[in-house]
């Protein structure tokens, strides 16, 4: 994909030659990303925002940062664009880590797909997108998935399905109008940890999306609604948590012209959050977010800067103005960037108020606020050989972490200060066009600069390298290894996760409307923790077809 150190573009024609099974998959492939089922992470950072057409898809009524992935089907996406350590101007706040905006695919013909694919621990995934141009203005899509899974310890079973429905209506050329509307829900066991097992405790959610696109010529505007039902139950500790939640938020953006000051780009947000159930009372905040930024280019040398401010206001949080500004640089075949911007990070209501099997509330967390540092270099070392380094600083206080204790329950609370800070390097070598390696290096120190302990799943070195050979055409085999070294998973440091190496394998045939794959993930059964203590999954195995029509 294009990228200028910070801001990756990936197109759909990326999209496809990597062929991922859902957007999880996609963003792994990303240098300094580490995405999950529930989350992910920008360069050791969970506070990243997701945005599907201007829409955020981070979850409201989650215990950590958490991204709604089942309202996003790999097929419908025209675009992702990630920023690593920005977006705050533009984006507002829960961006320290950076952004992800992904777009979805215009409707402009008849085109369907199904996907079907099984695995072992009772794996099962059926994917259909369907779109329909019903007249010169009108069109309609349609999308649905189901997943199920047993999982590889007990109580860890999963089950989400989701609907999708889409309407678009162009009257001119410039302008469209978009209805589109969301449905998902979840049931999962919580398994707990090992030493404290939750045999009996479980999940179930389901959410409600619906909103309206505009796009008049620069003008761009999403207004949204989400209603949301989450349940927790664990009869082992008498333990019956009910929320019930909506959120009613609008973004719009213009560029507007201001005599000799020239073109500027202003933003414009809002959002609503209400919450009740039968632990906590019933509960509302506001926010309001109003943002500037301009791009200057310098006639007389390849620089440019862009920079902006923005207001955050909020009914139950100090009032912030956080900046931002990047400075860019092409000589020759390499591209400088630096990048300096301000930001904030919001605790989510449920970190305050939600009591589960494992978690227990916190109704005095204060904000987070973050300042980030970032200078990069990338340049093209030969026609078939690119590589780029950044270095990054990324400055925190009153850093929201999940305090473990001994019995397996804990709580988020503030810490003072804690600083990420590390270099990434990456590489690109394409020496032929049947054979393609990507590799990344991230080197990464994370921690509180009161106590000097390191902030819980953050490894000091990853690496991970992606090799494509293609044969034939449309075969392509992959490798992915990938190694992780030792990461404490207490916030007081006094347990960790041993360093490992795993390798993934894929392969993919594609002839006429048809694709078959396969995947086998952990290829050699390794025995692993993840970064917050959990076992990891034993080898996985995955196969499948598509058919497009």
């Amino acid at each position: 994909g294009a990228k200028d150190s910070e801001k990756i573009i990936l197109t759909r024609e990326d999209i496809d030659e990597m062929n991922p099974t859902d957007i999880v998959d996609l963003l792994n492939r990303v240098p300094g990303i580490n995405a999950s089922d529930s989350g992910v992470k920008i360069r050791g950072s969970t506070e990243v925002k997701v945005l599907l057409d201007n829409r955020p898809l981070n979850d409201p009524l989650a215990r950590h940062s958490t991204i709604q992935w089942d309202s996003i089907s790999i097929d419908t996406i025209e675009s992702v664009e990630i920023y690593r350590g920005s977006g705050a101007v533009a984006f507002g706040d829960g961006t320290s880590g950076g952004t992800i905006c992904i777009t979805s695919k215009k409707i402009d013909a008849a085109h369907g797909k199904i996907k079907a694919a099984w695995g072992n621990m009772n794996t099962r995934q059926y994917d259909l997108n369907y779109n329909q141009r019903i007249s010169s203005l009108l069109s309609l899509g349609l999308s649905g998935n189901y997943f199920y899974t047993d999982n590889y310890r007990e109580n860890q079973d999963k089950k989400t399905r989701s609907l999708g429905l889409k309407t678009a209506y162009q009257p001119q050329k410039d302008i469209s109008y978009e209805f589109y509307c969301d449905y998902s829900d979840k049931d999962k066991g919580n398994p707990g940890y090992p030493a404290t097992p939750t045999p009996h405790s479980r999940d179930k959610s389901a959410s409600l999306n619906p909103g309206i696109l505009i796009n008049a010529g620069s003008l761009k505007s999403n207004t949204y609604l989400g209603k949301y039902r989450k349940r927790s139950v664990d009869p082992d500790k008498s333990l019956y948590t009910l929320l019930k939640g909506w959120s009613f938020g609008e973004e719009a953006s213009d560029t507007i012209s201001i005599g000799k000051f020239g073109d500027i780009t202003a933003g414009l947000s809002f959002k609503i959050d209400h919450v009740s159930g039968n632990t906590i009372p019933s509960h509302q905040e506001e926010s309001l977010g109003l943002s500037a930024s301009k791009s200057i280019k310098f006639s007389k040398m390849p620089l440019t800067c862009n920079i902006g401010l923005r207001a955050n206001l909020y009914s139950d949080f100090e009032n912030v103005l956080n900046p931002e500004i990047k400075l860019g640089y092409d000589w020759d075949k390499t591209k400088f960037q630096f990048l300096v911007a301000k930001t904030n990070n919001i605790p989510t209501i449920l970190k305050r108020y939600y009591t589960t099997s494992t978690t227990i509330s916190n109704p005095d967390l204060r904000m987070e606020k973050a300042m980030n540092y970032t200078f990069s270099v990338s340049r093209n070392l030969l026609d078939s050989l690119d590589g780029g380094v950044s270095l990054f600083y990324n400055d925190l206080t009153d850093k929201i972490t999940y305090v473990r204790s001994s019995d397996g329950t804990g709580r988020y609370e503030n810490f003072g200060k804690v600083n990420y800070k590390g270099t990434e390097l990456t590489f690109g070598w394409k020496p032929s066009a049947w054979l393609k390696a990507t590799s990344s290096y991230t080197y990464l120190i994370a921690k509180d600069e009161e106590t000097d302990l390191w902030i819980t799943a953050s490894p000091k070195h990853r690496v991970q390298a992606n090799i494509q050979y293609m044969p034939l055409k449309g075969l392509t085999f992959t490798l992915i290894p990938q190694y992780v070294c030792k990461q404490f998973t207490r916030s007081d440091n006094k347990e960790y996760a041993k360093p490992y190496c795993i390798l993934e394998c894929r392969i993919d045939y594609s002839f006429k409307s048809w694709r078959l794959f396969t995947r086998i993930e952990n290829i050699t059964d390794k025995t692993y923790l993840y970064g917050d203590g959990l076992p990891a999954p034993p080898r996985e195995w995955l196969v499948g077809a598509s058919f497009e029509f």
